[in-house]
């Protein structure tokens, strides 16, 4: 049917319909998901909005088994406030933490089937008790309207301001053992506000502060971008002195000071190389859910703000790797690592005699190579970023030199043609898009080096790194004997598998 043509060329009449929501929508509006401290800060969202200028605002949260209250000493609110609260979806807030008008009926209804609000404003003679059963709320569910009784009563202060809800007949199992963990989410939850002492919140007495993460000396680092339209976007990051396997590591991001997600891997990879990295990041004009406990992650400020974001945290990235790197190759890796690379250099070396005759026939073919037999190795072309690699691995192995003390240099070599090759392994960060290892060797260099990807995904997941480097190492030589024999790559896997092999067997004794 065409609905523009029937209304502009037939008879149309109009009448009023009924469309106020069933009266199940209110319980309904608490079955979204709340965890305890999530449906806990909706209300203390409510109390942060309602603080008084100049005033430090507490709110005292009491946690029992049968019954959770929120009270604070804010502003309160009249009559017009509380029937305004009590709407669902009505909201006059604007840039304030409850914008939605959903957050107190949600979280009170999520807790408990019922719940009682009671509020007075400072300039007041009454204050108002509203009190909420569920079960006789639905009822009267025949009912067309929304229409419930408000309590009035004269106070006993005049001085009296501030709310207090408290939630009764719990649908889930809440208990004193519970603070701690209420204690540390709201903490961190509400962390800008308590930094600053314009809030304090309190969990059964006990007073809720911010977790202040152990840095490397480095400290935190500031920042502010500039996003469009005027918007800002600001906050710290650092590297944790010792990063997390547990995936609590990322950003805890903000939305006017309160929480919105916590170690979210915003703008950076989610990876264990970078598992030291943490922050907060404020992003007050970035859209959120109207449960507040994620971001609106396809609308244009969010896309713009990771965009923006990510080019911050480039450098961040690369050092946290960096870190990380250099904390998995201490010296028991890299000792481990040489006498498997001394291994697999051997058994390398006894698959080339092997060969022997059929290659001084295959070297015989090559008429114009002979000076460098070595110079068709390298069976893929290399990266040009390999001679930046292998000058930082130069310089870095000079500058660890120490001229003062005599050491034995162990040197691993293999023998092609009559001609000796120095085989040399490092660790080196190649670039996540490259393969897990790379070779370097230039025509003339009596030196091979043998390169484990740390940028590699299988690289932050393996428990034995020596044994992980083997497998490089004895690829790279597996791919020598196959391009010095003329051989195809299927052929350098199976010296590959013998080398690795006869080495195993040797470290197996070893052991």
């Amino acid at each position: 049917m065409d609905v523009s043509s029937i209304l502009k060329h037939t008879e149309v009449k109009t009448e009023a319909i009924n469309i106020t929501p069933d009266r199940s929508m209110l319980p309904k509006s608490g079955k979204v998901g709340y965890t305890l401290t999530q449906a806990i800060a909706e209300l203390v969202d409510n109390a942060i909005d309602a603080r008084i200028p100049e005033e430090i605002l507490e709110i005292k949260i009491v946690i029992q088994n049968d019954f959770v209250k929120v009270e604070d000493n804010g502003t309160g609110m009249n009559r017009k406030d509380i029937e305004s609260a009590l709407i669902l979806g009505r909201s006059s807030k604007v840039n304030l933490l409850g914008e939605f008008g959903i957050g107190m009926k949600a979280a009170c209804t999520s807790l408990g089937k019922r719940f009682t609000v009671m509020s007075t404003k400072k300039d007041l003679k009454e204050g108002y008790v509203y009190q909420y059963a569920e079960e006789k709320w639905l009822a009267e569910a025949n009912k067309s309207d929304w229409i419930d009784a408000l309590k009035i009563y004269e106070k006993p202060n005049p001085n009296e301001h501030g709310t207090s809800i408290e939630i009764e007949q719990l649908t889930r199992s809440i208990n004193k053992a519970r603070k701690p963990e209420v204690l540390k989410d709201l903490g961190n939850r509400f962390s800008p506000f308590l930094s600053s002492n314009q809030v304090k919140i309190y969990v059964n007495q006990d007073e809720c502060a911010p977790e202040d993460p152990e840095l490397n000396k480095d400290g935190k680092h500031f920042f502010a971008v500039d996003a469009s339209n005027g918007n800002k976007i600001n906050g710290w990051y650092g590297l944790l002195m010792h990063g997390s396997n547990k995936g609590l590591y990322g950003f805890n991001t903000f939305r006017r000071g309160r929480m919105i997600t916590t170690y979210d891997k915003f703008a950076i990879p989610s990876h264990p190389t970078v598992s030291r990295i943490i922050g907060e990041i404020h992003m007050d004009h970035v859209p959120v859910s109207s449960s507040k406990r994620g971001w609106e992650t396809e609308s244009y400020e969010y896309k713009e703000a990771e965009k923006l974001l990510e080019k911050e945290f480039k450098e961040l990235v690369a050092k946290a790797r960096l870190t990380s790197m250099e904390e998995k190759i201490d010296k028991n890796v890299k000792d481990k690592t040489e006498v498997w690379k001394q291994e697999l250099a051997k058994a390398a070396q006894k698959e080339i005699n092997k060969l022997g005759d059929k290659m001084q026939t295959s070297i015989k073919k090559r008429s114009k190579n002979l000076e460098d037999p070595i110079s068709g190795i390298i069976i893929e072309k290399r990266d040009p970023a390999l001679d930046q690699v292998h000058n930082e691995a130069k310089i870095k192995e000079e500058h660890t030199r120490d001229p003062k003390k005599r050491q034995a240099i162990v040197s691993h070599y293999i023998n092609i043609f009559g001609k000796r090759y120095i085989i040399k392994h490092d660790f080196a960060s190649l670039g996540i898009e490259k393969g897990w290892k790379d070779v370097y060797h230039k025509e003339g260099d009596p030196t091979i080096e043998i390169y484990t990807n740390q940028d590699f995904p299988a690289y932050a997941t393996t428990s034995d790194l020596p044994f992980y480097a083997a497998l490089h190492i004895s690829e790279a030589l597996g791919e020598i004997i196959a391009s010095s024999n003329e051989e195809s790559l299927d052929k350098a896997n199976e010296y590959k598998e013998k080398i690795l092999r006869d080495a195993a067997q040797i470290m197996d004794e070893f052991k």
